[in-house]
């Protein structure tokens, strides 16, 4: 990808195109709710990508918000990560989780302790992506029947 890229924080008059291409490029379907959160709720992030020669098509969107633990230390929980498959293989994904990751430092005033997401025990190609992050299984056994009709893995990324 050549063109400059363009990261932006999902903003109201965004929110059908963002759900329309997040459903689109994943196997659940998410309500207009769900994206409202990250309009409302505190260290809440929902990331579109886009490229400065076409700024209004979306070739990327993550998704997530800061789970508080222990002594003031934070989890970035990635609810969805999704790419235009057309600019798959282009390190997009990457960039997304890298932007991702730097914001929710700066929301939990550097104590992200890790990263952390869900992934279909049966998505191979995901979780190879994620492994190719620094992502790790929290458990070798999945967790059953987490989706309808699958279980799923948790991964985490330590954050150093």
């Amino acid at each position: 990808m050549s063109a400059p890229l363009l990261f932006t924080n999902l903003k109201s008059q965004d929110i059908s195109g963002v759900q329309e291409f997040t459903n689109a490029h994943l196997d659940c379907s998410y309500p207009v709710g769900f994206f409202l959160q990250f309009l409302y709720t505190r260290g809440s992030l929902c990331l579109q990508l886009r490229s400065e020669q076409e700024p209004n098509k979306i070739l990327g969107v993550i998704s997530g918000k800061l789970v508080s633990l222990e002594d003031h230390k934070y989890d970035g929980h990635i609810y969805t990560l999704a790419v235009e498959p057309a600019a798959r293989r282009l390190g997009l994904g990457s960039k997304l989780i890298s932007e991702f990751e730097q914001k929710m430092r700066k929301e939990s005033n550097g104590n992200l302790t890790f990263l952390s997401l869900d992934v279909r025990s049966r998505d191979q190609n995901a979780l190879n992506f994620y492994k190719t992050q620094g992502f790790q299984f929290l458990d070798a056994n999945p967790i059953k029947n987490y989706y309808p009709n699958d279980d799923a893995y948790k991964l985490v990324k330590p954050i150093l």
